[in-house]
């Protein structure tokens, strides 16, 4: 198994940084893992998770989006356009570099609805896996911020969070439900949830999985927090992930 640390321009010519996972063998399949809100490509699940795959034979790519780990990049200024275009650059040079016959995406908290807006546009997935999803954004907004906070966000143009300064951009993204593009995306799908997630919680990833148009698709709840990073979150990724992939 081989590690490979990469850098790799957006389109907006900013230095996005990502570490590419090969297995001895011919890499067939492939998978990219996207991470969410104020996250990196470094958190403990997907550094498990990618060695894991890894060993089975998959080539593997995790990687930052713009303005989170160590891509380049201002955090305040990213919105779902940009995270988007972010993934189409993180797939062509995993193409170019490992070469798979077949990729796969998975996405974790608003990696979800990224990985899952850029399937509905594209149709290039062989599976998707959406972990927590906050694909609900308009809800799930009032989950996580107060009424009067929103208020100042709009006057403001900015709120302070504990993972950074959030700019106006990403504002109107959670104005909307993006389950209505559910509907629209037909690949194998895997939803997995968190009985203990206060941040997209069980009933949001149910009504995700409900609203797929997916002919094959599968929902699990798992005995974790929003994170997946305890023992039980960790092994259920690994082993649901491997088993949906094989089956997809």
């Amino acid at each position: 198994m081989k590690e490979k640390f990469l850098f790799f321009k957006n389109k907006s010519d900013e230095k996005l940084a990502g570490i590419l996972h090969l297995p001895k063998k011919k890499r067939k399949e492939g998978i990219i893992l996207c991470h969410g809100f104020g996250s990196s490509k470094s958190a403990r699940k997907f550094t498990i998770l990618a060695r894991y795959l890894c060993q089975k034979g998959f080539a593997v790519f995790r990687f930052d989006f713009s303005g989170h780990g160590d891509s380049e990049g201002d955090f305040k200024e990213f919105s779902l356009k940009t995270l988007k275009k972010d993934l189409f650059c993180a797939l062509e040079i995993f193409k170019k570099e490992a070469q798979p016959e077949k990729i796969s995406f998975l996405g974790h908290s608003l990696g979800a609805l990224v990985v899952s807006l850029f399937e509905k546009e594209k149709h290039v997935a062989k599976a998707l896996i959406l972990a927590a999803p906050a694909i609900d954004q308009k809800n799930l907004s009032k989950i996580w911020y107060k009424k009067e906070e929103i208020e100042k966000w709009e006057k403001d143009g900015f709120i302070d969070t504990d993972k950074g300064r959030i700019g106006s951009k990403y504002l109107e993204d959670i104005k909307k439900d993006y389950t209505e593009i559910l509907p629209e995306i037909f690949c194998p799908t895997l939803v997995l949830g968190g009985k203990r997630d206060d941040k997209v919680p069980e009933s949001f990833s149910k009504r995700v999985y409900q609203k797929l148009s997916s002919k094959k698709k599968k929902f699990v709840l798992v005995d974790t927090d929003h994170h997946f990073e305890n023992e039980e979150g960790k092994e259920v990724l690994k082993k649901e992930i491997l088993e949906w992939l094989k089956i997809a």
